[in-house]
């Protein structure tokens, strides 16, 4: 059977879902447990973890993902290949990428992105300029208004919205073409804010 809707760390959209008809066919990818025991305390099914380790039972069954992976290159790397593997035929992914204008490089990092896809079974259909707003955290916020912008607009940032369409073949190994994220940076969780920390950087 398909599991339906696979959400590659996105609780925010999980915690929306609560009261929908794609509820109890969703599961969420997540990495932190704070918000794995948020969600699953909402009804909805959650794999807390590294997202390549927990599709593994899921191969083949979703009908759709919806993946927002932080926006560094390993980690989304990670998600496109992971969706691969965990996709049926003809199902979906809708991956979050940073706009273009994000930061240089961005452009040839597309087309990165489009190949790795291409060569774990998924197709490239269209990108929706700016279709993703993110709400900005308390703490970005406060920095803005201390910096005299006390009205600045907490939904300027934009993501672009890449639709990818799983075929027929079989993926390769999900390793393959995958970095492991680097370990010199850390996240920790100070109460709903999230701040990654590089080990071992001097002060």
């Amino acid at each position: 059977s398909r599991a339906g809707l696979g959400l590659f760390a996105g609780p925010g959209l999980a915690e929306h879902l609560q009261d929908s008809t794609w509820a109890a066919d969703a599961v969420l990818f997540e990495i932190r447990e704070a918000p794995c025991r948020a969600i699953s305390g909402l009804g909805i099914a959650t794999e807390c973890g590294d997202v390549l380790q927990m599709v593994s039972s899921y191969e083949r069954r979703l009908g759709a993902v919806v993946a927002d992976p932080p926006w560094y290159p390993a980690v989304t790397d990670r998600f496109i290949v992971a969706a691969a593997s965990s996709l049926a035929p003809g199902g979906v992914m809708l991956l979050v990428a940073p706009g273009l204008s994000t930061r240089p490089g961005l452009g040839r990092e597309r087309e990165r992105i489009t190949a790795l896809a291409s060569r774990h079974g998924l197709t490239h259909a269209e990108t929706q300029v700016s279709a993703v707003e993110y709400e900005a955290p308390p703490f970005e916020l406060a920095a803005l208004r201390a910096s005299g912008m006390p009205r600045f607009d907490p939904y300027w940032r934009r993501g672009d919205l890449m639709v990818f369409v799983r075929g027929e073949s079989r993926t390769s190994s999900m390793e393959t073409d995958v970095e492991q994220p680097s370990s010199d940076w850390q996240e920790v969780c100070v109460g709903p804010i999230r701040v990654r920390v590089r080990r071992g950087a001097n002060s």
